[in-house]
């Protein structure tokens, strides 16, 4: 079993090296990088030289993938492999091959020999940081002829889509996954799109129990072929480091998902783009369609504005909260407070959430134009029914 780590911090890269490969790991790679390619004339893939090892890896979308293969070099190294690169190798050697590739990281000159002829190419040198552990929590196992099957039966598409998919109003549809312990199931709801909701069962095993969805279209490509290097169990692991991230791994290969909701990713943007005022300062996320809080501050208020995903599957409105104290007492005098504040406002609320006393508010998806001044309001009230709540509590 390999080392499904992604921590793969090389040390050093000399300035000038030479790697070895069979021509059927560049004639794999090269495949593999041409199923990832969104641009078969722009696309790199990351090489990492290690003892005994070849890491490459690709990315797509919200996919990091690695893939390993066993090699006779004993230094390690990091480079960026162009996808034309990887071609030229291929179509210039057959099976059976060793080829030896030259590289030189300062003039980023890449050359291999192939019979009576020598061929030189230049490869920018932009290393992404793939490193990073993935401390497993909980994780599922499940067959791998029974993942292929999921990655085949949801990547079916049932409704007949524009050309220009850029048209749609709404993202397309992300794949649901549920495991509760027996079975791992996963379904794909095209219902916005006029079409059904297909789900698929197969039995699994493992510790974790619960939700988790991510956008589809390159996973389910690669659940698809996930039986690549004939693994005959898939491995999705879960971390609490990174709750927005799911690990999946075979023998030889694995990937890294980025974790989201679909009702996030439609409304989320469009939330913090109407909320990005002079006076309002919204905290980045680059968790891109998992968190559906957006958090903000307003005159020193911290305010937590949440898409609320409602039993029917769909977000309507927008709650937004504002802490007026935390840890307030019950009493009858804060409960008669409470009630003539809230006999008084018409678009906000005072509430207590736990020991939490906060004023909230909700803006429907289809008025975000007014929710910055929905902030400035619940701000205003906060900061009044402090002053007087205050007083007796």
């Amino acid at each position: 079993m390999s080392d499904n780590s992604l921590s793969q911090n090389i040390p050093s890269t000399p300035r000038q090296f030479s790697v070895s490969f069979l021509f059927d790991e560049i004639m794999t790679v090269a495949d593999l990088a041409l199923r990832y390619a969104p641009n078969l004339h722009e696309y790199s893939v990351q090489l990492c030289v290690s003892p005994n090892r070849h890491r490459w890896w690709m990315e797509e979308q919200n996919i990091h993938s690695w893939f390993d293969f066993e090699s006779t070099d004993s230094f390690t190294a990091e480079v960026t492999v162009s996808l034309h690169l990887l071609l030229l190798m291929q179509r210039q050697h057959s099976s059976g091959d060793v080829i030896s590739l030259h590289v030189n990281t300062q003039s980023k000159e890449f050359t291999f020999t192939s019979g009576t002829s020598t061929t030189t190419t230049y490869v920018p040198q932009e290393l992404k940081s793939f490193d990073g552990n993935f401390d497993t929590a909980w994780s599922i196992r499940v067959e791998t002829e029974d993942f292929v099957k999921l990655g085949h039966s949801l990547g079916c598409v049932p409704v007949e889509l524009p050309e220009d998919r850029n048209d749609l109003s709404i993202p397309l549809p992300f794949l649901n996954f549920s495991f509760d312990g027996q079975m791992l199931s996963a379904s794909r709801d095209w219902s916005r799109l006029g079409g059904p909701r297909i789900s698929m069962f197969v039995p699994a095993t493992g510790a974790f129990r619960g939700n988790f969805s991510s956008f589809a279209w390159v996973l389910l490509r690669e659940m698809y072929f996930s039986d690549w290097s004939e693994t005959d169990e898939i491995t999705i692991s879960f971390s609490l480091e990174e709750p927005q991230t799911a690990l999946i791994t075979g023998n030889s290969w694995g990937l890294k998902a980025s974790l989201g909701f679909e009702y996030i990713l439609e409304h989320r943007a469009q939330v913090v783009g109407q909320l990005q005022c002079e006076d309002i300062e919204v905290v980045a996320d680059a968790r891109i369609a998992f968190d559906p809080v957006v958090r903000l501050t307003h005159n020193g208020h911290t305010v937590e504005a949440t898409i609320v995903l409602e039993d029917s599957g769909t977000a309507q409105f927008v709650r937004l909260s504002c802490l007026v104290m935390s840890d307030s007492p019950w009493n009858l005098e804060l409960a008669d407070e409470m009630n003539s504040w809230n006999n008084l406002w018409a678009n906000a609320k005072l509430v207590r959430e736990g020991t939490n006393l906060s004023v909230i508010s909700e803006i429907p998806l289809s008025s975000l134009d007014a929710i910055a001044d929905a902030v400035r309001n619940i701000v205003e009230k906060t900061k009044k029914v402090y002053d007087v709540v205050g007083v007796f509590i």
